[in-house]
């Protein structure tokens, strides 16, 4: 069984426990994919001017309508402290492919914005996939 948490994780008051319920739920050695704000993006980049306010607007991060943020490193710990192995970690983006109506200079700055956040270390969100260890 695998276990999927899009931005959910991120909107709840007890994540620890909700990770725990879904490693009860998985067989041993199963996986959980996790997508959340790359809370370090959102600090680091919130003030750095029009480009950045438009990337934290494509990626539904204006604003910070979340209640937890995420490093890879604090995502990384969380993992652990309920017994996953996280075994990878990716950037990614929130950004999603043009409307057909979208007018050129609209469709210029998005790519432009997705081609940077999607191969940067210092993504808008992160995904990790992380797997069930075995110890019961």
């Amino acid at each position: 069984m695998r276990f999927s948490s899009g931005i959910v994780l991120s909107s709840l008051e007890d994540p620890i426990g909700s990770l725990a319920e879904a490693r009860r739920l998985l067989n041993p050695f199963g996986l959980i994919v996790l997508r959340v704000p790359n809370g370090d993006f959102y600090r680091r980049h919130i003030a750095a001017g029009r480009t950045w306010l438009r990337a934290l607007g494509y990626n539904n991060l204006l604003g910070f309508p979340y209640l937890n943020g995420y490093s890879v490193n604090s995502l990384e710990r969380l993992l652990h402290a309920v017994d996953f192995q996280p075994i990878a970690t990716f950037p990614a983006s929130l950004l999603t492919p043009p409307y057909p109506e979208m007018n050129p200079r609209l469709n210029k700055e998005w790519l432009t914005l997705r081609r940077h956040s999607e191969r940067s270390a210092d993504s808008p969100w992160i995904e990790v996939v992380g797997r069930r260890l075995h110890s019961e």
